[in-house]
């Protein structure tokens, strides 16, 4: 028969420790590949035919809804780490058509050429730092 460890304390400190650091890898993960995925759906089309195709529609709209309850999640401590992302306007983002169909298009189009790539950029420099330069995307 074992006896349990004398030091509990520690374990379970060291196992919230473990579930932070997996609960960040998923977020930042999530959040990286859904703006790849942004930066495909929208390669080579303009602005006026942003939302004309349904299945990129639905597959965009899907990846931002991601991207913004991944942010949403992410501990505070990832987001001051990484000052230059507008936190905000993930908090804000709204997936859901309002207003009139060119307003929606406008918005849809600076979230996906301004805020996707600009979190991209910081998200894939934060992955790095915590791994040492291991993280390679």
């Amino acid at each position: 028969m074992t006896t349990p460890p004398t030091n509990t304390h520690a374990y379970v400190g060291s196992t919230q420790a473990l579930g932070a650091s997996v609960l960040r890898s998923a977020l930042l993960g999530n959040i990286h590949d859904a703006g790849v995925a942004v930066l495909h759906c929208i390669e080579g089309v303009d602005k006026d035919k942003l939302l004309s195709r349904p299945g990129t529609r639905e597959k965009l709209l899907e990846c931002l809804e991601i991207m913004r309850a991944s942010a949403r999640d992410l501990p505070v401590s990832d987001k001051e780490a990484m000052p230059d992302v507008d936190w905000d306007a993930w908090s804000r983002l709204q997936t859901m058509p309002l207003g009139p169909a060119h307003v929606w298009r406008d918005h849809l189009w600076r979230v996906t050429h301004q805020l996707v790539p600009d979190t991209l950029v910081q998200v894939r420099r934060y992955r790095q730092q915590l791994t040492g330069g291991w993280f390679q995307s």
